[in-house]
């Protein structure tokens, strides 16, 4: 969003888009603000830290700003936007993981308190997860039946794996994953000879058949390296899950110890 405001609300006005995560906002702390004019104007509300680093924020069209009913700003890396859809609650989460190259430590951190806000989410409202998570799931399933889809793109990596068991153990699924694309309708990041997907959408295991389609769609100006992926959502009745806590299987992480390869 920083000195790029302007194009991203034409994009999402553009796009007829009704929420949008975003990521690297790069605005510090946190509040909202409105964008556009009569007939497009969408409500921007951003969690940041001191520095203008990192920075998440949600994106909400006008019809729906009397609808939002609490905005949890975790960190600079995780916010929450609840709203009411007729007679149920959307939490809507837009998340900016750890890139490569942080500590381990820090990684850990985030996906513990995304584990902990998604667990606490109540049974009876819905929930869509969306946003970079620099981590790759891997082209196929690989000990993650009804968790992966079988549709990814690349090999897994170590943060993939801790992903894929954080929504395991949640009951959420991957669900960019479970649409059969060509290769290059995967990629979400593009940068010279760098290309992968690791922007993902997720919902609630029991929630897959409200997600008619997730694309990417390339080509925006105003995100030149990540491209712009979109859930299509067409929210039923929901069906209840038992709560289940979530606790890592392994810490796979630690394969890259010296002391811990065979």
């Amino acid at each position: 969003m920083s000195g790029r405001s302007g194009e991203v609300v034409d994009m999402v006005s553009r796009r007829r888009l009704d929420f949008c995560c975003l990521q690297e906002t790069r605005w510090k702390g946190g509040s909202a603000r409105v964008f556009g004019a009569d007939g497009a104007k969408y409500k921007f509300f951003w969690s940041g830290g001191r520095a203008a680093e990192a920075g998440v924020g949600m994106l909400v069209a006008e019809r729906w700003i009397d609808k939002v009913i609490e905005v949890r700003r975790l960190s600079e890396r995780l916010i929450v936007v609840r709203v009411t859809v007729g007679k149920s609650v959307l939490n809507l989460v837009s998340v900016y993981a750890p890139q490569r190259g942080r500590e381990m430590e820090e990684k850990e951190n985030f996906l513990a308190l995304l584990g902990k806000t998604l667990s606490g989410i109540r049974d009876n409202e819905r929930v869509i997860v969306g946003g970079d998570f620099n981590c790759h799931v891997g082209a196929g399933v690989e000990g993650f039946d009804g968790v992966h889809g079988g549709h990814g793109f690349g090999k897994r990596d170590v943060e993939g794996e801790m992903l894929l068991q954080l929504a395991e153990s949640l009951g959420f699924i991957i669900v960019s994953t479970y649409f059969q694309k060509e290769d290059g309708k995967k990629v979400t990041y593009d940068s010279g000879d760098k290309r992968s997907a690791i922007d993902f959408v997720l919902v609630r295991k029991c929630e897959r058949s409200s997600v008619w389609d997730v694309k990417v769609i390339p080509g925006e100006p105003c995100i030149q390296q990540h491209r712009l992926v979109v859930a299509v959502v067409k929210l039923t009745e929901h069906v209840k899950r038992k709560r289940q806590a979530f606790s890592s299987r392994c810490r796979v992480w630690k394969l890259k110890d010296a002391g811990t390869q065979s």
